[in-house]
Parts: structure tokens; C-alpha cells; sequence
């Protein structure tokens, strides 16, 4: 198996991640694909996750909650000084986050062996904070793109909130960035099959769709397993899914129930059966397509 999203430098691995991975081999996974948290984990990664560098991959991005927020006007009034302050403010944090996406550059330029994806990246509308930071996503969301087309490398694309696929596609589509031929997975996929349909455009995009715990869960799993069980008969599904567990986040629902929040990547066991079962083919299949897919994304 292969995990293509697991943030294994977050704080909740730091006392056991060897013990984390050696459980995960058991379980059977073979390599994973870490991810940021904060713009600051980028340059940690490696050092945090020594231990099993043999078995990982690294993902470069600023997480969309994590993009710079710019302060709301202070006041109403117009008055040309407060503008002038404001206008001043904005392109200060502007220049400084054009300075964090040089420093990606210059890390993945640095040692582009160990880099296989740029993100996450996207648009999320399903907290406040989102919401009123959407134009520095959007910012943001174009500055990866440059990113990961200048290093011929996939996006990990994190696309949460009513209208995030649609805000999303309003950047891929504005310019030149409408000429994109866009590859990448879209992570924690839990929309319909619009979104699909939506995200691979007629087959111009090359995504793939990570499916982890959340299609275990009873209330917001219900959409997506309906998504996979009425898939279009003229569409090989398999050949769109791969793994991924958000680890330390979202662990399925029996592991939930039995008292183990902390997600690893040795859970996706829980997640496999299921999605053999809404697609009809053995589990043996799912590891072995999902597989193929993750390598030929990430070149895992």
C-alpha cells in the first residue's frame, strides 16, 4: 500500500514515529507522502522524519488556512492616508510571501530528489478564517501552480467548503492558466461526480482522488460512498483512486470507536474493504490499482 498524505512531522509523531512506521510496514504500507503543516515544516520535514527517509516522500506547499491573512480595513472612511497605509500593508505581505514561495524554490531546486508533490494547496471556505482570506488563496493556489509547473511536479490540491471546486477552477481557468494541462491528486476527496467530472475536464486534467477514513464515517461518508458506488459506467474508477490517510487526522470510524484518534497510515486496512466492496472487485485489486496510481503520480 501506499499512503500519498500523512503529516508525520506534526507534533503527535514526535515521540514514536519509528514505532509509527515499523506498524505501518506490518500493515503493509510500503512508502508515504509527507506533508507541511505550517510554511515553517517545509524545512523540517527531513530532519523530523529521519528515522525513515527510505520510505518517504516529501510534498513542498503552504497549506491554504496557513497562506498570509490580510487584515480587514480598519475603518470606512476612505480617507486617503488610512488608503495609502492600507495599500502599503498589503504589498508588505505581498513581497513577504513572494519570499516564502522563493524559499520553496530554492528547496526543492536544493535536493529535488526528495520532493514529489507541491502542496497542499487550494481554496478552503469551510472556516471563517478561510473565508476572509479567499483572495490571498487564490494568490497562493497560482503561485503553486507556477511551482509545480516550473518543477514538473503534481499538485496536492485541498479543495473544502460549499463552493470550493468552483472558486478553485476560477483560478485554473483565468489567463494562462487556462492552458494547463493540470496533473495532480485532489486530497480528502468528498464531493460528487460533478467534482470529478469537474476537476479531470473531460480528460484534459490528469487527477487522481485520494480516498482515506473519511469514507468510513456514517454521516459525511454517505455522499462520497455514493459517489464511488454510482460511478459512471464509461469511467474505470480504479484507475482515479488512490490511498491516503491525513494521518495524524481523520481515522476511520472502527478505530474511532475503538479509542485510536491518532490516524497512521497502517489504518488504511480499515478503509480498503469498503472501497472493495461499493466498486465489486477483491482488495486485493484496490491496493494493487491504487498503487499504480500513487507511483505513476508521484514516482513513489
Amino acid at each position: 500500500m501506499i499512503d500519498t498524505h500523512v503529516h508525520y512531522g506534526a507534533e503527535a509523531f514526535v515521540q514514536d514515529l519509528s514505532a509509527v512506521m515499523e506498524q505501518d510496514h506490518a500493515a503493509g504500507v510500503e512508502k508515504v507522502l509527507c506533508l507541511p503543516i505550517t510554511f515553517e515544516d517545509n524545512f523540517m520535514l527531513a530532519q523530523r522524519t529521519q528515522c525513515c527517509q527510505d520510505s518517504m516522500k516529501y510534498a513542498a506547499g503552504i497549506h491554504p488556512l496557513r497562506v498570509p491573512q490580510l487584515s480587514a480595513a480598519e475603518d470606512q472612511s476612505f480617507a486617503a492616508a488610512r488608503e495609502i497605509d492600507a495599500c502599503r500593508r498589503r504589498i508588505g505581505i505581498l513581497e513577504d510571501f513572494q519570499e516564502m514561495m522563493s524559499s520553496l524554490q530554492k528547496l526543492i531546486s536544493s535536493e529535488p530528489q526528495r520532493f514529489a508533490a507541491v502542496g497542499e494547496t487550494g481554496i478552503d471556505t469551510h472556516t471563517d478564517v478561510g473565508k476572509n482570506n479567499l483572495y490571498m488563496q487564490k494568490v497562493s493556489f497560482r503561485e503553486h501552480i507556477r511551482l509545480s509547473q516550473k518543477n514538473q511536479l503534481p499538485l496536492v490540491l485541498h479543495l473544502r467548503g460549499e463552493d470550493a471546486f468552483s472558486q478553485a477552477l476560477s483560478v485554473m481557468k483565468n489567463g494562462k492558466m487556462a492552458n494547463i494541462h493540470y496533473r495532480g491528486v485532489v486530497h480528502c476527496f468528498h464531493g460528487t461526480r460533478e467534482d470529478m467530472e469537474m476537476m479531470l475536464d473531460g480528460g484534459r486534467n490528469d487527477f487522481v482522488f485520494g480516498i482515506g477514513g473519511m469514507l468510513t464515517y456514517p454521516g459525511r461518508g454517505a455522499a462520497l460512498r455514493d459517489t464511488l458506488r454510482n460511478a459512471p459506467s464509461d469511467m474505470d474508477i480504479l484507475s482515479k483512486l488512490v490511498l491516503e490517510t491525513d494521518s495524524p487526522y481523520l481515522a476511520p470510524q472502527p478505530k474511532l470507536e475503538q479509542g485510536s484518534t491518532r490516524n497512521t497510515a497502517g489504518f488504511l486496512t480499515e478503509v480498503i474493504p469498503l472501497i472493495a466492496e461499493l466498486l465489486n472487485v477483491p482488495a486485493e485489486e484496490v491496493i494493487r490499482r491504487t498503487d499504480e496510481n500513487a507511483r505513476r503520480m508521484f514516482g513513489l
